[in-house]
């Protein structure tokens, strides 16, 4: 089962909420009556006041039915109406497939942007160490050859290694810098504050 979720204005929610809670209210009084009705039949007393009540109770759960039904057959419409928080205007990923995005708490997400971050950054500085044992590798390399055949080919995997790492963590830093600027410009964002004993 897929479900989904929708976002209906508040005035609308009130009005379904109270709707439902009215029908339930009736059907349990309507439930309530019919069993009296059942224990005065076994014991042969007089019921016809029972069934007078019984009578006024559906003929409530059935306008309360109705109103209901009436409610939903025109709520379906408005399900996206601008007021809604959810409308096509905020939600950038509405027309997607189901199997094409992924939602994730956001401190599950900012974990996993500093965890990218931090395995860019160890990434980059072991490639740049490996980098800069060039003097050391070509020193061993004149006393032995097939080492410094096989670091040379070793050192130029590092160096691309590098250059993606410094890529990838260039590209998410400034994804990271643009979403400082958007909570900077934000009236209600207050900074972190650190205090040092």
């Amino acid at each position: 089962m897929n479900n989904k979720m929708i976002t209906i204005p508040y005035a609308d929610a009130i009005e379904y909420g109270e709707n439902t809670s009215a029908l339930f209210k009736a059907l349990w009084e309507l439930t309530d009556l019919i069993r009296l009705e059942s224990d005065l039949k076994k014991h042969h007393r007089a019921y016809l006041h029972v069934r007078e009540d019984i009578d006024e109770k559906v003929k409530e759960a059935r306008q309360i039915m109705t109103k209901v039904s009436v409610d939903m057959i025109g709520f379906y419409f408005k399900v996206d109406v601008p007021k809604c928080s959810n409308s096509d205007e905020n939600t950038p990923f509405a027309d997607a497939a189901d199997d094409e995005t992924v939602s994730i708490p956001k401190d599950e997400y900012e974990l996993m942007i500093d965890d990218l971050l931090t395995m860019s950054e160890i990434i980059q500085c072991v490639a740049d160490m490996r980098t800069q044992d060039v003097k050391a590798i070509r020193e061993f390399g004149k006393f032995v050859p097939a080492f410094a055949a096989f670091e040379k080919n070793r050192l130029s995997l590092y160096r691309e290694a590098a250059k993606e790492a410094e890529e990838i963590f260039d590209r998410w830093a400034d994804e990271i810098d643009d979403l400082d600027e958007d909570f900077m410009e934000d009236e209600d964002y207050e900074p972190d504050e650190y205090y040092s004993d």
